[in-house]
């Protein structure tokens, strides 16, 4: 008997109490966080477990994941660069430099969530933040690791 490892419910439960928001940027992904973590104080750091490699027209795509857990709550945030030698992380966002993930995002307030848009959409290498729901991301299996 072979057993089988279903993705899809796997996929399902990463995205419990989860919200995304994309962010443009110019800016390389490094000094992208650099920027973020002092404009607003935050920690996001580069977690190599979870980075995400997917094959691409034959060849390994890499693409970083950067984290910021939040002292004494079960929020923790997640930015995936959404590009990696001209190769999408999510080819239906390809205008989307950034995407972010708040897992544990039911423990904000839609006040608390409009205020992190704005203060992400603040931070001087900002270019527009949106918020994208969940619905839109048809390779959401892309974002788990």
């Amino acid at each position: 008997m072979k057993l089988v490892l279903n993705t899809e419910d796997l996929t399902e439960e990463f995205y419990d109490d989860v919200r995304l928001f994309g962010v443009v940027s110019n800016f390389k992904n490094y000094k992208f966080i650099w920027e973020v973590n002092n404009a607003l104080g935050l920690n996001f750091r580069c977690n190599p477990d979870n980075e995400i490699a997917l094959q691409k027209k034959n060849r390994k795509c890499y693409f970083p994941v950067y984290q910021h857990s939040v002292k004494n709550s079960a929020t923790i945030y997640y930015c995936y660069h959404n590009y990696f030698e001209g190769e999408s992380l999510l080819p239906e966002l390809k205008s989307i430099d950034f995407v972010c993930l708040v897992k544990g995002a039911d423990s904000l307030s839609e006040e608390e969530w409009k205020h992190l848009l704005a203060n992400i959409k603040s931070v001087n290498c900002v270019q527009m933040v949106t918020e994208i729901p969940l619905s839109q991301i048809k390779n959401k299996e892309n974002l788990v690791f």
